[in-house]
C-alpha cells in the first residue's frame, strides 16, 4: 500500500507538471503571432542558420501536435495517478 501511495504522489506531481506545460503550449499556440517569446526564438534561430527548422517547430499544425501529444501524456500521468491510489485504497 505505501508504495502505491508513493507512486500515486509522484504520478499526481508529474500530472500538474504536464498540466501546467499544457496550459503554456495552449497559449503559444492561440497567441503563435504575436507571442514575443517565439519571435524572440525566431530571431535568434536565423541569427545562427536554424531558421528553417524553427519555422518548421512554430508551424500552426506542429503546435497543434505539440499540444495534442501533452494533452495525451497528461491525461495518461492522470490514469496513472488514479489506477496508483485506486490500489492503495483496494489494499486496505
Amino acid at each position: 500500500m505505501v508504495n502505491h501511495v508513493a507512486i500515486a504522489s509522484v504520478g499526481f506531481a508529474v500530472f500538474v507538471f504536464m498540466g501546467l506545460i499544457l496550459l503554456g503550449a495552449e497559449a503559444m499556440r492561440k497567441t503563435r503571432g504575436e507571442s514575443s517569446l517565439l519571435k524572440g526564438q525566431r530571431d535568434i534561430a536565423d541569427e545562427y542558420g536554424w531558421g528553417d527548422f524553427e519555422g518548421f517547430k512554430q508551424h500552426p499544425q506542429m503546435l497543434m501536435v505539440q499540444v495534442l501529444g501533452l494533452r495525451f501524456a497528461t491525461l495518461a500521468a492522470f490514469c496513472f495517478t488514479c489506477w496508483h491510489a485506486a490500489s492503495a485504497v483496494n489494499f486496505l
